[in-house]
C-alpha cells in the first residue's frame, strides 16, 4: 500500500465544512460528495496511535481523470475495512436499475457469472494459487452468505434465469441449483429442486424433481420427489412425493406420502406406508404400518405390525401386535396370510395360509407359540402348537390341540381333537369329539365316535360314546353306543337304545344292558341296569329311605315308629270288607297304540281301591301306594283272622251242642230199647 499524502484528520462525529466545500478535480483518488450541510461523502477514520495509517485509499491509473473510490449521493460507506486480499465489489447488472447490481464480498476470486443481476456473495472464498475454493453465483438474485466453494445457480448453461433466488448460507462445497432453493450450511450438500431446502449436515442432496423438498441435516440423505422430507440422520432416502423420514440411518420412503420415523435400515415402499422406527422393518402395502421392532414386514394394504421381530403381515387389514421369532430367525416369526387376520403376539404363530387358494379371512391367534388359525374366522387364543383349521373353529389354549371341523371348539388341555361340526372338547388329554354337536368335558383318552349326534362325555378315562345323544358323565372304560343311552361308573356298557347302565367298580367284566346276570332279568333297549354290590338306596326325605341291601333283592322301606306321626288304629273288619268289595282282576298296561303291553298283572283298580275305604289313603286316586297296599293286606288278614276266630268259637259252641244232643239221643234210644245201629 502506498503512503498517502499529508491530510487533515477529520472526526467522524463532527460536521466538516472543509470536506463539504472541497473542489472536485481529476487527480483525487477518492471522490466524496455530500450536498447537506454536515457529513462526509467518504470518511476514513484513523484511530492509530502512531505511524501513517490510511483510513481510505484509492488507486487510479495514470490518466487525466477518474477516481479510486466513487460514492453516489445516495450511498453511504462507514466503518473500518481491514482486509487482506479481500475484495469488495459492486458490479453493474444488465439493466440500468439499481436492483440489477451484484454485490461481491470476500475473496477476490468469488465469482458472479456474466449477465447475472441482483446476486450477492457476502464473503468467504479462498484461492491459494493452486486450488480455488471460491464461491460462485450463476443465476439472478442468487445469494451466498459465506463459506467456501459454494455454488448457487446452474453453472452448466448460459441462462441466468434457470435457478433464480437460490441461497446458500455458508459452509463448504454446497450447491443450491434449484430455483428458490436453499442450503443453510454444512458440507457438500446439494439442493437441486424448486424451493428445496437443506438446513445443514453433509453430503445431503435434493433432486431436481423434488420441488419444495426438505432435508433438516445429518449426512448422505436424499430427497427425490416433491415435498419429500428428511429431518436428519444418515443415509436416508425420501424417494416418494410427500414422503418423510424423521431420522435414523439407511431408511427409505419410496412412494407417495410414505413415512419412516427413524431407526435403522427401515423401508416404506408403498403409498402412505409408515415405519415408525426400529431396524430392518418394511412397510410394502398401501397405508401399511410397522410401528417398530426388528425385521418386521407389513405387506398388505392397511396392514399393521406393532413391533417385535421377524413378523410378516401379507394380507390387507391384517395385524400383528408384537412378539415374533422363537429362535432369532425369520423362519419362526409370526405371520398373517389372509385378509383381516390377527396375531396378538407370541412366537411362530400363523393366521391364514401361505397358499394362493386360501381364504382364511378374520383368522386370529391371540398369542402363545407355534399356533395356527388357518380357516375363515378361526381363533386360537394361545397355548402351544394348537391348530384351528375349519371355519369358525376355536382353540382357547393348551398344547397340541386341533379343531378340524366347522364351529368346533377345544377350550384347553393337551392333544385334544375336534373332528365334527359344532363339537366341543373342554379340556383334558387326548380326548376326541368326532360327533356333530358332541361334547367331551375333560378327562383322558375319551372319545365320541363319528356320527354320534349330540353325544356327551363328562370326563374320566377311556370312555366311548357312539350313539346319538348318548351320555357318559365320567368314570372309566364305559361305553354308550345306543341312542339316548347312559353309561357311568366302571365298565358300564349301554349298548342298547335308551338303556341306562350304572356300574360300581367291583365288576371284573363289563356290565352291559344286553348281558343277563340272572336267567330272566330284563335286557336290551330302554332298560335300567345298575350294578351295586354294596346295595341300592333311595332317600326321599331326611329319614325316608328305600333300599336293597348288599346280597339281597328285596326293597326295605323306612317304617320305624320313630319316623311316624298321627298314628291311628285301622279296623281290620273294615279292611277285609273293603277288600271283599273290590274287584281283583288280571290286566295288562296299554302300550303306545292302546294295545296290551304283553305282561299280565293282577290287582284292583286304583279308583276301586280308594273308593273301598273311607280313609284318604295315598296322594292320588289314580295310583296305589305299595305301603298302603301292604298295610291294607295286613289289616285285611287281621280282619280275616278275627272272622275265622269267631267262626272257630261258633264251631266249638256247635260241637258242644252236638255232643249234648248226641248224649240225649243215646239216652232216648236206650230208653226205648233201641240199641246202636238197630
Amino acid at each position: 500500500m502506498s503512503e498517502a499524502p499529508d491530510s487533515e484528520n477529520v472526526d467522524s462525529t463532527e460536521a466538516t465544512e472543509s470536506l463539504a466545500t472541497m473542489a472536485v478535480v481529476s487527480n483525487y483518488k477518492v471522490l466524496g460528495q455530500f450536498t447537506d450541510y454536515q457529513g462526509a461523502g467518504v470518511l476514513g477514520r484513523n484511530d492509530a496511535g502512531s505511524g501513517t495509517p490510511i483510513g481510505v485509499q484509492g488507486a487510479v491509473p495514470n490518466s487525466s481523470s477518474g477516481y479510486g473510490l466513487a460514492t453516489p449521493d445516495d450511498m453511504r460507506l462507514a466503518g473500518i475495512l481491514d482486509t487482506d486480499e479481500t475484495d469488495f465489489r459492486v458490479q453493474a447488472g444488465t439493466t440500468s436499475t439499481k436492483e440489477g447490481q451484484n454485490v461481491i464480498l470476500g475473496h477476490a476470486s468469488n465469482h458472479v457469472a456474466d449477465a447475472v443481476v441482483g446476486a450477492t456473495i457476502g464473503g468467504g472464498g479462498w484461492d491459494d494459487g493452486a486450488v480455488a475454493f471460491t464461491n460462485e453465483v450463476y443465476d439472478n438474485y442468487n445469494t451466498i452468505a459465506g463459506g467456501q466453494r459454494n455454488v448457487a445457480g446452474s453453472p452448466n448453461d448460459d441462462d441466468p434465469t434457470t435457478s433464480e433466488y437460490a441461497t446458500i448460507g455458508g459452509g463448504y462445497n454446497n450447491v443450491a441449483a434449484g430455483e428458490a432453493s436453499t442450503v443453510a450450511g454444512g458440507d457438500k450438500n446439494q439442493a437441486s429442486g424448486y424451493a428445496a431446502t437443506i438446513a445443514g449436515g453433509s453430503n445431503n442432496s435434493i433432486h431436481s424433481m423434488a420441488t419444495e423438498a426438505t432435508i433438516g441435516g445429518g449426512g448422505s440423505n436424499s430427497a427425490e420427489r416433491g415435498r419429500a422430507t428428511v429431518a436428519g440422520g444418515g443415509g436416508n432416502a425420501a424417494r416418494g412425493e410427500k414422503s418423510t423420514i424423521g431420522g435414523g440411518f439407511g431408511n427409505e420412503a419410496t412412494l407417495t406420502a410414505a413415512t419412516v420415523g427413524g431407526g435403522d435400515s427401515n423401508r416404506a415402499y408403498a403409498q402412505y406406508a409408515t415405519v415408525g422406527g426400529g431396524q430392518n422393518n418394511e412397510g410394502s402395502g398401501k397405508n401399511a404400518t410397522v410401528s417398530g421392532g426388528d425385521s418386521n414386514l407389513a405387506f398388505g394394504e392397511w396392514s399393521v405390525v406393532g413391533g417385535g421381530q421377524y413378523n410378516d403381515v401379507m394380507a390387507s387389514h391384517a395385524t400383528i401386535a408384537g412378539g415374533g421369532s422363537t429362535d432369532g430367525t425369520d423362519a419362526t416369526g409370526n405371520a398373517v396370510y389372509d385378509d383381516y387376520g390377527t396375531v396378538g403376539g407370541g412366537g411362530n404363530n400363523q393366521a391364514g395360509m401361505d397358499d394362493s387358494t386360501s381364504n382364511a379371512i378374520y383368522a386370529v391367534v391371540g398369542g402363545g407359540q407355534d399356533n395356527t388359525a388357518s380357516a375363515a374366522r378361526t381363533t386360537v387364543g394361545g397355548g402351544e402348537a394348537n391348530t384351528a383349521s375349519a371355519q369358525h373353529a376355536t382353540v382357547s389354549g393348551g398344547t397340541s390341540n386341533s379343531v378340524t371341523a366347522a364351529k368346533g371348539t377345544v377350550a384347553g388341555g393337551e392333544k385334544n381333537q375336534v373332528q365334527e361340526t359344532q363339537a366341543v372338547v373342554v379340556g383334558g388329554v387326548e380326548n376326541i369329539a368326532s360327533g356333530t354337536q358332541s361334547v367331551v368335558a375333560g378327562g383322558f383318552d375319551n372319545e365320541i365316535k363319528s356320527g354320534a349326534l349330540q353325544a356327551a362325555v363328562g370326563g374320566g378315562y377311556f370312555n366311548i360314546a357312539d350313539g346319538d345323544r348318548a351320555t357318559i358323565p365320567g368314570g372309566r372304560g364305559n361305553k354308550a353306543t345306543g341312542k339316548v343311552s347312559f353309561a357311568a361308573g366302571y365298565r358300564a356298557q349301554a349298548v342298547d337304545d335308551g338303556a341306562f347302565v350304572w356300574a360300581d367298580d367291583q365288576g371284573a367284566t363289563n356290565f352291559s344292558s344286553s348281558g343277563q346276570v340272572g336267567t330272566s332279568d330284563p335286557t336290551g333297549a330302554n332298560t335300567f341296569s345298575a350294578r351295586a354290590y354294596g346295595g341300592v338306596r333311595f332317600a326321599t326325605g331326611s329319614s325316608k329311605v328305600t333300599y336293597i341291601s348288599s346280597g339281597s333283592t328285596g326293597w326295605s322301606i323306612s317304617s320305624s315308629r320313630a319316623v311316624k306321626t298321627n298314628v291311628s288304629p285301622f279296623e281290620p273288619d273294615a279292611a277285609l270288607s273293603g277288600v271283599e268289595e273290590m274287584d281283583v282282576c288280571t290286566w295288562e298296561y296299554e302300550d303306545e297304540d292302546g294295545e296290551g303291553a304283553g305282561v299280565t298283572h293282577v290287582g284292583p283298580m286304583a279308583e276301586d281301591f280308594h273308593e273301598a275305604f273311607e280313609a284318604d289313603l295315598g296322594d292320588s286316586d289314580e295310583h296305589i301306594n305299595s305301603i298302603n297296599a301292604d298295610g291294607l293286606a295286613f289289616a285285611a288278614i287281621q280282619g280275616l283272622s278275627e272272622r275265622l276266630k269267631r267262626k272257630e268259637e261258633r264251631i266249638d259252641e256247635l260241637e258242644a251242642e252236638n255232643e249234648q244232643l248226641r248224649e240225649r239221643l243215646e239216652e232216648i234210644e236206650a230208653h226205648v230199647g233201641l240199641d246202636n245201629g238197630t
